[in-house]
């Protein structure tokens, strides 16, 4: 299955890698002259981010399932010829 976020994925992996990599002493954040906090707390939001995005995606799953076969179920259910409602 082909992923829809791609390039946006990429953009986010790089700024982790660029921003967010171990934290060696330098990195991008204190390259750019931000304070010793930002890494950290850049780190902890990534962490956060994912887990939301991760936990979404799993519900939009379950949901989406759970329709199919709501609908299977009602497919079945139908009556298959004209009703006699006398």
């Amino acid at each position: 299955m082909r992923s829809r976020f791609g390039p946006f994925l990429f953009i986010v992996g790089l700024s982790v890698v660029l921003f967010g990599g171990p934290d060696h002493g330098v990195n991008g954040f204190t390259i750019l002259g931000a304070a010793a906090w930002v890494t950290p707390v850049f780190n902890g939001a990534a962490l956060l981010l994912s887990v939301a995005a991760s936990t979404l995606l799993q519900r939009s799953r379950e949901n989406r399932a759970r329709k199919a076969v709501f609908r299977a179920m009602q497919n079945e259910a139908a009556p298959s010829g004209p009703i006699d409602v006398r």
